[in-house]
């Protein structure tokens, strides 16, 4: 009776995601690696070669088309109207456009990958850049990026003041050491996936073509 009583309340009210979960769900999204990846690709051409850079291209363009990419913009929107709204602004605020949505998208994983634990992240750096080979240190895995900040900015002062108290440790800064390399391990493996992803988006456009004249018909 119990455990159909805890099923009963699982169905009606799911767990709500922990922001370590989001965060993860988030890094390890296909889609928001194809809108991330294909702007780093787009904005350093000469790392992915003109074949990587129209797979960069292909890729995003089928983002942004996504119904995932169409509900950001509606929401982005509505939010900015309510705002308006309450300020008793005349008019209607302009739709999002697909630099609004990477903007969101990009400072929204830019915020993820500071939330978990180092060794989460170099997990999900691992699934993104194959290439990559660096396992976090068993004695930096637990440190969260995101509570080094406050201390950094205090380290940056203490150097101007000769406060020796708000310096960072040796483990820390090398834990923001490690930070910094697995986000740019990230920024570039979703760079290199977004790239491959359209490699072949061209051929794949003539080649359906074919196909379709080809085609035989099918049998009733």
């Amino acid at each position: 009776m119990e455990e159909t009583q805890n099923k009963m309340a699982n169905k009606k009210s799911p767990r709500q995601l922990t922001p370590i979960e989001i965060a993860r769900q988030s890094l390890e999204s296909k889609l928001l690696q194809k809108i991330a990846g294909g702007n780093v690709v787009r904005s350093n051409p000469l790392d992915y070669g003109q074949l990587g850079l129209h797979g960069g291209e292909a890729a995003y363009e089928s983002a942004m088309n996504s119904d995932h990419v169409k509900k950001i913009r509606e929401d982005a929107h509505k939010k900015a109207k309510a705002e308006g709204d309450a300020l008793g602004v005349f008019g209607e605020p302009a739709y999002p456009t697909n630099y609004d949505v990477s903007v969101k998208v990009m400072r929204e994983l830019e915020e993820y990958k500071a939330v978990i634990p180092l060794k989460e992240l170099g997990d999900i750096v691992k699934g993104v850049a194959p290439g990559f080979d660096f396992t976090v240190p068993s004695e930096l895995e637990n440190y969260v990026p995101a509570e080094l900040f406050p201390k950094i900015a205090r380290a940056q002062s203490a150097k101007k003041s000769s406060n020796k108290a708000d310096e960072l440790t040796g483990v820390e800064q090398d834990a923001f050491n490690v930070y910094q390399l697995l986000s740019q391990a990230y920024s570039r493996g979703i760079g290199l996936r977004a790239a491959r992803s359209g490699y072949f988006a061209d051929l794949n456009q003539v080649a359906e073509k074919i196909t379709e004249k080809y085609k035989k018909p099918e049998k009733d």
